[in-house]
């Protein structure tokens, strides 16, 4: 038995969707009237995005390489978060930057997560960073670089990095590298 957020009723189990191991939190019957609400009050244009997204998502999606598949991931988050033109501008302005190693930490990237959850990304996963911090996500100020490096340098700003950079080899100055 499962309980419904919606209708705050109790139904079987077998009254929700699955997605992979997860159910849903609202019964069969909320979610078909909601997305029935959903689609009378939409626009044609919004129609047609989601139309367009659900044949991208599950009818392409399996072909996709684990790059295309991360830049997909990227750009649909970003989009919520940033002013982009659109997600097929944002995926032809990132598609050229992806790369097999890190530029700063020269480590290989991966495209896939591993596992569910915060722990799914490892240290070598691929991030969208800002060079600049201070400009946003356009032309010329993004790259491709692994969560390590992206999350050493998250809060400082180029002449923070340069000092950090100079005082790790004046106290490590005869550390090897083998």
């Amino acid at each position: 038995m499962k309980w419904c957020s919606k209708c705050k009723e109790t139904f079987p189990i077998h009254n929700f969707y699955k997605n992979g191991k997860y159910t849903s939190s609202q019964c069969k019957a909320c979610t078909l009237k909601r997305s029935k609400e959903w689609w009378a009050k939409a626009t044609p244009d919004e129609k047609r995005e989601k139309n367009r997204l659900y044949t991208v998502t599950y009818r392409e999606g399996a072909k996709l390489s684990p790059q295309e598949a991360w830049l997909r991931r990227v750009t649909c988050i970003q989009s919520k978060t940033e002013i982009w033109g659109s997600r097929t501008g944002m995926r032809d302005l990132i598609r050229p930057l992806i790369v097999t190693h890190c530029p700063l930490l020269g480590i290989e990237l991966t495209y896939t997560p591993s596992g569910m959850g915060v722990s799914k990304y490892q240290p070598n996963y691929a991030t969208l960073d800002r060079k600049d911090n201070t400009k946003g996500y356009v032309e010329g100020n993004l790259w491709v670089i692994s969560l390590r490096a992206n999350v050493s340098k998250r809060d400082m700003n180029i002449s923070e990095l340069q000092q950090y950079a100079i005082n790790i080899l004046r106290c490590f100055p005869k550390v090897s590298t083998h």
